[in-house]
């Protein structure tokens, strides 16, 4: 792959939690989110996650999971902010307000 293809690099595969990291689907899926962070920029968890894991055929809670562990390692920056959704019950729709986790790489010493 070319370096366009990877915008941040390889996918960190962590210090801790490997599940995931040997280019499994969670892997892959990791990789795009990867892919699609930033490094100032604060982004939904749950739109990269439900993203990534239509790309690669898996649930998005697995990708969830993976980030929330990754944020745990270091490698991510976690903000909960309140956002604007609609939330189904009883057949019918309501506007809500729900806490997200938004990610972005977090800046790592690596010395």
């Amino acid at each position: 792959m070319t370096t366009t293809a990877l915008p941040n690099g390889t996918a960190p595969a962590g210090d801790k939690y490997k599940i995931g990291a040997k280019g499994g689907k969670v892997g892959q899926a990791w990789q795009h989110v990867w892919n699609e962070l930033s490094a100032t920029e604060y982004q939904d968890g749950v739109a990269l996650a439900e993203q990534a894991a239509k790309e690669v055929g898996i649930r998005p809670v697995s990708v969830i999971s993976h980030l929330h562990r990754m944020a745990h390692e270091g490698y991510l920056e976690v903000e909960v902010r309140q956002v604007d959704t609609t939330v189904r019950k009883g057949g019918k729709e309501y506007p809500a307000k729900r806490r997200r986790s938004h990610y972005r790489i977090a800046q790592r010493d690596e010395s």
